[in-house]
C-alpha cells in the first residue's frame, strides 16, 4: 500500500510543481493545460477507471451463496475466480521490486549496484538474493 500512495503523492507534487510559479503558467497556458489533464486522466484511469470492472466483480457475488447457502459449490467458485483476479489486478501495480544488475562488468568498472540493508553478501562480494 505505500507504493501506492507514495506514487499517488508523487503525481500531485508533480502537477503542484508545474503550477507554482503563476508567470510561467500563465505563459505556457495550454503547454499546461495539457500536462494537469493528463495527469487528470492517469488519475481517474488509476483510481476508478482500472478499478470498476473489478468492483462490479465483488458486487455481483452473493454472499449467502458464497458462505454455504444454496449452490455453495458455484457460489465458493465464483468467489476464489473473483479473488485471483483481485490479485492479478494488483500483483503488477503494488507489488514491490528490488532491481538487480549484472555484477560482471559492473562491478569491474565500480558503479555495481549497492545490495540491499541486510542481505547477506557470498565470499566473492555478489549480491545473494534472499526469498
Amino acid at each position: 500500500m505505500g507504493l501506492a500512495v507514495a506514487a499517488l503523492l508523487q503525481r500531485f507534487e508533480l502537477v503542484e510543481a508545474h503550477a507554482a510559479e503563476p508567470v510561467p503558467l500563465l505563459r505556457y497556458l495550454e503547454r499546461h493545460r495539457q500536462f494537469i489533464r493528463a495527469q487528470r486522466d492517469w488519475l481517474y484511469a488509476t483510481l476508478r477507471g482500472g478499478w470498476e470492472p473489478l468492483l462490479a466483480a465483488w458486487a455481483g457475488i452473493d454472499a449467502a451463496e458464497a458462505a454455504g447457502g444454496a449452490g455453495a459449490s458455484d457460489g465458493r467458485d465464483r468467489v476464489w475466480e473473483v479473488v485471483r483476479e483481485t490479485y492479478r489486478f494488483l500483483a503488477p501495480r503494488y507489488t514491490p521490486i528490488t532491481e538487480w544488475r549484472s555484477g560482471g562488468s559492473a562491478r569491474a568498472a565500480g558503479t555495481a549496484t549497492p545490495t540491499p540493508a541486510g542481505t547477506p553478501a557470498r565470499a566473492n562480494g555478489a549480491p545473494r538474493m534472499v526469498w
